[in-house]
């Protein structure tokens, strides 16, 4: 059994639906040392921010999330295989997407605090763009060649259930951005839910018009939300039984 209070878990939020949600999942899981870092700044500048506190502080092992994700058992399964394995530098496992409707790899990461010190001391292995995390476990891999990382196929959470449609959109623009239109199931997206829709086909008219956003930062497609309210203290443990019976039953095509 590993020690949780040894992990220092950093969840990033720009106003997400699931933001209480998302912090909740890791209090379940028995993360007691948890830091969510919620602001307007870019994904670069939260990055950068993350690795500067995690340096600062006491701890050694790192949880990096978002607050649209939702972790469950699986997450204590990849830091457990990180427990056997204590050469890794970093892990990452997998994830079911809303919208793609599939299994990818992805956030939440295992960082050790080598790999936060190697970003303090070299922040430019990372700029503002499209994939700054990307950019940055490719330099921890490839450039550095000091560290060892490793995806691994543990399935640890939910990715984009429950979001407003404003965030909808900007997901979309940015993926289109990254040319990965190719990850969805245009005919499965015309069976979602009508504000859902809304939002992706806004998404794609802002790209037709206005071209591939260089940033991952946000715009503002707030009237895009009326009919929709943050998920609040009340509701989260509902919403927690619902999520994790559809992670666990995941878990059985998985």
């Amino acid at each position: 059994m590993i020690d949780l209070d040894n992990y220092l878990v950093f969840n990033f939020a720009t106003g997400e639906r699931t933001k209480l949600l998302s912090n909740y999942c890791f209090e379940r899981l028995g993360f007691k040392n948890i830091v969510t870092i919620e602001n307007d700044d870019s994904f670069h500048k939260k990055y950068l921010d993350f690795a500067n506190l995690a340096v600062e502080s006491k701890f050694d092992l790192f949880v990096r999330s978002d607050a649209d994700r939702l972790v469950f058992d699986g997450l204590i399964e990849m830091l457990e295989f990180y427990e056997i394995n204590q050469s890794l530098d970093n892990i990452t496992g997998t994830f079911f997407d809303c919208f793609m409707n599939k299994f990818r790899g992805g956030t939440p990461s295992f960082f050790k605090r080598n790999t936060l010190e190697e970003l303090v001391n070299n922040p430019e292995c990372i700029q503002d763009n499209q994939k700054p995390e990307t950019q940055f476990g490719r330099y921890l891999e490839q450039e550095s060649k000091n560290f060892k990382c490793e995806n691994v196929k543990i399935f640890t959470n939910l990715h984009e259930y429950e979001q407003y449609p404003s965030k909808v959109c900007n997901v979309f623009i940015n993926r289109l951005s990254r040319g990965h239109q190719n990850l969805y199931n245009f005919n499965y997206l015309r069976e979602l839910p009508d504000h859902y829709k809304t939002a992706i086909d806004e998404a794609i008219r802002y790209h037709s018009k206005n071209g591939s956003k260089q940033t991952m930062t946000f715009l503002d497609f707030s009237y895009l939300d009326d009919m929709f309210e943050q998920i609040d203290c009340n509701e989260v443990e509902n919403y927690y039984i619902k999520y994790k019976n559809l992670y666990h039953n995941l878990v059985k095509r998985y």
